[in-house]
């Protein structure tokens, strides 16, 4: 029998097989560049690294060898690519028309402070990767872009726009914030500006914003929030790790709220028995009127209390539970947020991400803010599950997979088969 006809036909054991057979051969340049062909099917970039290192010590050279040692001097960030595009049958109710679409903005907040630059053009690089949002018009809040990085951005991705937008409310900005954190003024125009948005972006009637540290697995979740703003002048989703009837006054935004007097007294009775609501997703009409009564409630709010960090999420929620209490609320699959929130990790389905409770595709992925968190280093970009221990709920090692829009590439998987599929048949028909 041949080497090849043995190998069983999953992917994991076809590529144990290929292992297998290439150990009884000799350190050939042919049969190092096979095996180099199969690390990349399994996505063990490490073991090619160190086969590359095995591949100079014995004199070896090749225009592979050298294309493959040239990949691997890239930033990690730059061998990686983007996922598949997900294209998953819509529902007419819940699918924007042309004349909407034709109105709207989609806008995040960008500086170039590590890690958040890389995860913006991640969330950008998610957008354009979706059938029907690929051409809307994107509007970059300028929170501390170097002319490098503004530069970069708009000669890779058409249709975008970035303006500085300044201090949108006059305020003596504090070295450090309630939390004990020092504030950059950059940072703090990125809290300031969001009810200010139509203003930085005049011009469309619907906006729709993501904080930076969010991409779009699921275009169907875009939808929802364009669509439910059409009929109720604003979208809104459910704080991470919560459920739709959860209330602000059983989280802990409660606590630092009242600690910290964020908002002024008379506001309370009416943010404590709000929805615990995220400010992180949300589309808005203009012509709701909620941009101007949330930029009422923050200019009021941040004067009151001095701070600038939190005043923005807590008036979007008092501007909604005021004026549109009515208006629909989406739950954590279209603001899931994995490892920082104790419902879980992702599953790794066929072609996507899923929920670890329904199985459902996780529409929009939100890491508020702990793409910082030592939890992130452990997590290879890669379809190629790795045992992780997370200091959640049910914690301890598991196996997760890579959980960002970039992951390793792909794309040449079926060549790469193929490839080392024919090298080994052919190595049989010689012998």
């Amino acid at each position: 029998m041949s080497e090849s006809a043995a190998a069983p036909p999953d992917a994991r054991s076809w590529a144990d097989h290929a292992h297998a057979v290439l150990d009884a051969r000799a350190l050939t340049a042919e049969n190092l560049t096979i095996r180099s062909h199969v690390l990349r099917y399994q996505n063990r970039f490490a073991h090619e690294e160190e086969l590359l290192e095995q591949v100079r010590a014995l004199g070896f050279s090749s225009a592979y060898f050298e294309k493959r040692i040239a990949w691997h001097a890239l930033p990690r960030f730059d061998r990686l690519v983007a996922r598949a595009p997900l294209d998953l049958p819509k529902e007419d109710e819940t699918t924007p028309s042309q004349e909407v679409l034709e109105q709207l903005c989609i806008v995040t907040a960008l500086g170039s402070d590590p890690p958040y630059y890389l995860v913006g053009v991640e969330l950008i690089e998610s957008i354009k990767n979706t059938r029907t949002y690929k051409d809307i018009p994107i509007g970059i809040l300028d929170t501390g872009l170097t002319d490098e990085h503004r530069h970069e951005l708009l000669e890779r991705f058409a249709n975008l726009t970035i303006v500085d937008p300044g201090l949108d409310v006059e305020i003596a900005l504090p070295e450090v914030d309630f939390k004990g954190m020092k504030r950059s003024t950059d940072g703090l125009k990125g809290c300031l500006a969001r009810p200010f948005i139509p203003k930085h972006f005049p011009g469309f009637r619907y906006y729709l914003w993501f904080d930076t540290d969010v991409w779009v697995q699921d275009e169907r979740s875009m939808d929802l929030f364009l669509t439910s703003a059409v009929k109720h002048g604003v979208c809104s989703v459910v704080t991470p790790d919560v459920g739709s009837d959860f209330r602000f006054k059983d989280s802990w935004w409660h606590r630092e709220c009242l600690a910290h007097k964020l908002v002024p007294d008379h506001h309370l009775p009416v943010l404590l028995d709000s929805p615990a609501i995220s400010a992180g997703t949300f589309c808005i009409d203009l012509q709701s009127g909620f941009f101007d009564l949330w930029g009422g409630y923050m200019k009021e709010s941040v004067e009151y209390s001095g701070q600038i960090w939190g005043p923005d999420e807590l008036t979007f929620m008092i501007t909604r539970q005021r004026h549109f209490p009515d208006c629909p609320t989406l739950g954590f699959r279209h603001n899931f947020a994995p490892v920082a929130m104790s419902y879980g990790m992702p599953i790794y389905g066929k072609s996507c991400l899923l929920t670890p409770y329904s199985a459902e595709p996780v529409g929009i992925f939100h890491f508020c803010g702990m793409r910082k968190n030592q939890w992130f280093a452990h997590l290879i970009e890669s379809e190629e599950p790795v045992d992780v221990a997370f200091n959640i709920a049910g914690g301890g090692p598991r196996h997760q997979h890579g959980i960002h829009f970039r992951v390793w590439p792909w794309q040449d998987k079926p060549e790469i088969r193929a490839f080392v599929g024919e090298r080994l048949m052919m190595h049989d028909a010689c012998s």
